[in-house]
């Protein structure tokens, strides 16, 4: 009937290359959603480009543990469901709103397919260095996002940042503002942090709306709960829901899961892969364990960190370790000499700020110099958004036969 074409795919991959031999109709995948899920759904999108996919879980399973029944779209697995999608019954529908293009032959970001009748955007930095020019550049996508949400909708905007404040101008529905400032229409008070989780008062211009614990931690984490709950407490659901919900979500993969202690030793997955999460992940870690050391492998394999976009800013957002490993950036035979990320200079101006810093050829050297250096209490921090060649799982592996 039709062909999805995901945006992984090139205009030279056999299969379009086929299809279009064939005459067969074709669309990009956020373009099927719109399409044959969304027209009688009321649209949910978390936008930004932090937090995006941990917002999203939250919202949805806050809308399941309420017997919401709610349909979703992420792009992570939540641990609740199992799987990154479920149709469901009801009304809602969540999607991870991404601003990465939707197919080769369709270069709308993906959040422009999804209708968004309530929306939340976390965060807006430059990303996505294949397909951007500039942060100029996103802005104006995310402002055209904005401009989406109808005038009966809701916009849940991140004032911390400078650039949501911007785009949220172009909203016709209303904006309602959140971050850590008692200033914001939805903020969180009183937080305490410990190696079990955090807590702390959702608040509403003034207004107590309900005590949380989580078993998430960092600021960051609170600020992605903090505007699920606002979101859906603002399309009516019961606040009273909100801690006992809260308490049973079981997170995404690869977003702070901690394995261990193993031989005294953690193992901590996360997918951060932008200096600005790294740094928050990090800072989360630090506080929620403040003994032994944090020993940290970092995988620069996106479009961007592959490149010397961030070159200043990845010598700056590990300030929180202890021990920094590089793997080989991604594809570097793809970029110009000129346009690298330059290993050699990172690891070196780390080293001049106290940091012990070095790269790897492969997981299995980086794991070597890991469990060289780790001792019982520390926590080894595993960075990425790929496999890094199976790196955690050969750290639990050798963690298991030392104990």
């Amino acid at each position: 009937d039709v062909v999805l074409v995901g945006n992984v795919c090139s205009r030279n991959h056999p299969e379009a290359v086929e299809t279009q031999r064939l005459r067969l109709p074709y669309e990009s995948l956020p373009s099927a959603v719109e399409r044959f899920f969304l027209h009688d759904r009321l649209s949910l999108v978390v936008a930004g480009t932090h937090g995006k996919t941990t917002t999203s879980s939250l919202t949805a399973w806050l809308l399941e543990a309420a017997g919401r029944d709610p349909g979703f779209l992420i792009g992570g697995v939540l641990t609740n469901f199992g799987r990154s999608f479920k149709l469901g019954s009801g009304k809602d529908f969540v999607l991870e709103g991404d601003e990465y293009d939707s197919a080769y032959f369709d270069k709308a970001p993906k959040f422009l397919h999804y209708r968004p009748h309530g929306a939340i955007i976390t965060s807006i930095e430059f990303d996505h260095a294949d397909i951007y020019d500039s942060i100029d550049e996103i802005e104006e996508r995310f402002a055209e996002f904005a401009a989406l949400i109808p005038s009966d909708g809701v916009l849940l905007a991140c004032f911390e940042n400078e650039r949501v404040r911007r785009v949220s101008q172009k909203a016709a529905c209303r904006v309602l503002s959140y971050g850590l400032s008692s200033d914001y229409d939805w903020h969180p008070a009183r937080i305490e942090m410990n190696p079990d989780g955090s807590s702390f008062v959702l608040m509403n211009r003034g207004r107590e709306i309900a005590h949380l614990k989580t078993s998430m931690s960092g600021e960051h984490n609170i600020l992605n709960i903090t505007a699920a709950c606002a979101l859906l407490v603002e399309r009516g659901l019961d606040a009273a829901r909100l801690p006992e919900a809260l308490l049973s979500f079981k997170g995404v993969a690869r977003r702070q899961n901690v394995y261990g202690p193993i031989a005294g030793v953690r193992v901590i997955d996360d997918f951060a892969h932008h200096p600005t999460a790294i740094r928050y992940t990090l800072e989360g870690l630090r506080r929620a364990f403040p003994q032994g050391r944090m020993l940290t492998a970092f995988d620069p394999a996106t479009n961007t960190t592959s490149r010397n976009f961030f070159q200043k800013e990845l010598a700056e957002c590990f300030a929180c370790a202890d021990m920094v490993v590089f793997g080989p950036p991604s594809r570097s035979d793809r970029i110009a000499p000129a346009e690298r990320l330059d290993l050699e200079r990172l690891t070196e101006d780390l080293q001049r700020g106290g940091i012990a810093a070095y790269h790897g050829r492969d997981a299995d050297e980086i794991a070597a110099v890991l469990l060289r250096e780790a001792k019982a209490g520390d926590s080894i921090v595993v960075m990425s958004n790929r496999s890094f060649g199976g790196l955690k799982n050969k750290l639990i592996e050798l963690l298991e036969k030392k104990r």
